[in-house]
């Protein structure tokens, strides 16, 4: 929603700038944005996105570098936990933060401003893989994989 409404700003800058519309009331309402937000912008006033990115854990690129990670690492069939999620701020940080600064409530709103990672961050599943991953399983598991192995005549080379 911010990044549609920051369009929407951008777009009625250009057209108060080229003149498509004469006056900043009209821009504003052309284009449904607030017309006192529009003349600040166009006065060079910042958005709050930027204006707020000294105060945040991570700049705006940053947490785009994040979202990418996050999104190549599900790609690759991984579902991130929030403790790894943390770890990997840590990195993308450098050694300016310790893992414990890295607050409880910091992922959820990071979720919440990035929804394209929302079903791709896992909170349960990470610890219920662990306790389900049993000597049993795994020998059942294997036992399985053998069985189809030798059914379709696989050789351990093409495995």
């Amino acid at each position: 929603m911010a990044s549609n409404q920051e369009t929407r700003i951008q777009q009625a800058i250009l057209d108060y700038q080229t003149r498509r519309y004469p006056t900043i009331r009209a821009a504003a309402a052309v284009n449904d944005v607030n017309r006192m937000t529009l003349g600040r912008r166009i006065q060079g006033g910042t958005s709050r996105a930027i204006a707020r990115e000294p105060k945040q854990l991570l700049s705006n690129q940053q947490e785009q570098i994040l979202v990418q990670w996050i999104l190549d690492l599900k790609a690759q069939g991984h579902s991130l936990s929030f403790t790894q999620i943390q770890d990997l701020v840590v990195i993308i940080r450098g050694t300016l933060i310790q893992h414990s600064s890295v607050d409880q409530n910091w992922i959820p709103r990071f979720i919440q401003r990035h929804p394209e990672i929302r079903s791709k961050v896992d909170k349960m599943i990470y610890g219920l893989r662990l306790q389900s991953t049993t000597h049993k399983s795994l020998t059942r598991w294997f036992k399985y994989f053998n069985t189809v192995r030798e059914q379709y005549r696989i050789s351990w080379e093409h495995v």
